[in-house]
């Protein structure tokens, strides 16, 4: 499994005690998924909240400043628009939206966090397509 996360602090909902809670990336089962997790020491109120696909903002924006971002490149032209699909499909993104990230696959590359990147490579690969991931 592949994983990045960072620690941050908040307070319980449930009692007011301050506590640290984590969020993150991981490949998991074939998936790209993102995570916030929390559990209270003092009361035990546990929370664990998720998704598959596109990160929320505040998750990619702390992995990429605690981790730096992960670059992903196609060199290929033929095969853009296979990494187009991949970024639509990942991401949910319109096809503008896939078309702008598109555009630096060759150089200097899509910038990501690590799991995305490795991700996408792992797609890109069971359709031919070689990418590299630069850090």
């Amino acid at each position: 499994m592949t994983a990045q996360s960072v620690e941050f602090p908040l307070v319980c909902q449930v009692c007011g005690t301050p506590g640290v809670a984590w969020k993150g990336q991981t490949l998991r089962r074939g998936e790209l998924r993102w995570e916030v997790d929390f559990q209270c020491e003092n009361c035990g109120l546990t929370s664990c909240d998720w998704d598959t696909g596109e990160a929320p903002t505040h998750i990619r924006e702390a992995l990429l400043s605690a981790y730096g971002p992960a670059w992903l490149r196609v060199e290929e032209a033929r095969d853009r628009v296979k990494a187009l699909q991949v970024l639509r499909r990942t991401f949910g993104w319109s096809l503008e939206h896939a078309r702008q990230a598109l555009a630096g696959l060759a150089s200097p590359g899509y910038e990501c966090t690590d799991v995305e990147a490795e991700f996408l490579r792992l797609e890109l690969k069971e359709l031919g397509v070689l990418a590299a991931v630069v850090k």
